[in-house]
């Protein structure tokens, strides 16, 4: 059995290639999605498969390319995992590349992504993760 730092590698790299359909096989139909609210058209909550495809409609539309790279993945509980994630992408209309830094909580149950929390900030991201966490202590190492 996968660990939970491994689903989640495998759910950004199969964003990453544009991999929609493989990126929900690893999300529970239930999910509740946060994104960063910083992107153009993008909403603060979605929630289901049909929301994550709004999302990822609205989201990747203006990229002519993007890639999500992880630098760090640790896992804060038996079922929280904090990313710490590169965004690269390069605008369709205007060839510019833009890159930020992503602090991303993602929540699991039995293998599937059931809550995903995006943030600019580690410490927004770690205060959320504290906030929702079912019982049992977050792993500060």
């Amino acid at each position: 059995m996968k660990s939970n730092a491994d689903l989640v590698r495998a759910g950004m790299e199969a964003w990453s290639r544009g991999d929609l359909e493989g990126t929900l096989e690893l999300i529970d139909p239930g999910i509740v999605w946060q994104p960063v609210t910083a992107w153009p058209g993008v909403q603060p909550e979605y929630r289901g498969h049909a929301g994550v495809r709004r999302f990822w409609d609205a989201f990747r539309d203006p990229w002519e390319t993007i890639t999500m790279e992880a630098d760090q993945i640790r896992e804060l509980d038996d079922h929280r995992v904090l990313t710490r994630s590169h965004f690269r992408a390069r605008g369709r209309a205007s060839g510019v590349t833009t890159e930020v830094v992503l602090h991303t909580v993602w929540t699991l149950e039995d293998g599937m992504l059931v809550r995903f929390e995006s943030f600019t900030d580690e410490q927004a991201a770690l205060q959320a993760a504290e906030r929702e966490r079912p019982a049992g202590k977050i792993r500060t190492s």
